[in-house]
């Protein structure tokens, strides 16, 4: 099948006399903050600091979380702008990964082998075995849909069944509904 990537949404988080010890990769003037957004998107950029009307910008060479950065007093008149890549669905494209998920899930070979751990595992053992009877599902659709085939693109996955539009859609909560009731313990 054809791959369906998710689109990253990038958003801005601001946060006033906050700063993070990074190397500086690049500094501008800061008049046009759109300007340096912009930069810092392209360039996959962590984020930049402004400091006396310069932007100084930063790379971690991985996504920052807004708990890394540090408070440098309320005296400082720094600010750090933090780029947050999150991957975005439409309804449509998020409805039909659930439906292939259903569709795993429903199949007998899988509920035979969720009814056999069920009657056989307990305690952590339960969790790591259901753990990886789940991915052997998720590990194939997944990436149709722009998410690595692990745990970390399940997260991912579940980040982004949590923007708004799709929270706000009755058939997506009816098929989520669905799919837990087809993997409940």
């Amino acid at each position: 099948g054809r791959a369906v990537a998710a689109a990253e949404e990038v958003t801005w988080v601001q946060c006033k006399h906050c700063d993070i010890d990074l190397p500086l990769v690049d500094s501008m003037d800061a008049s046009d903050l759109a300007k340096v957004k912009q930069r810092c998107e392209v360039r996959g950029f962590s984020g930049f600091s402004v400091w006396q009307g310069r932007a100084y910008l930063k790379n971690a060479g991985r996504p920052l979380r807004r708990e890394e950065l540090q408070f440098k007093g309320a005296a400082v008149p720094v600010e750090f702008h933090l780029l947050v890549r999150a991957k975005s669905m439409k309804l449509d494209t998020a409805l039909r990964l659930q439906e292939e998920l259903i569709a795993g899930f429903s199949s007998a070979d899988f509920q035979h082998r969720m009814q056999k751990l069920r009657s056989t595992a307990v305690g952590a053992k339960l969790n790591g075995e259901r753990l990886k009877l789940l991915l052997s599902v998720q590990g194939h659709v997944l990436p149709r849909y722009g998410f690595e085939g692990s745990l970390q693109g399940v997260m991912e996955m579940m980040e982004a069944f949590g923007a708004p539009h799709l929270q706000a859609s009755q058939e997506l909560q009816a098929n989520g509904a669905r799919l837990e009731a087809l993997i409940a313990q």
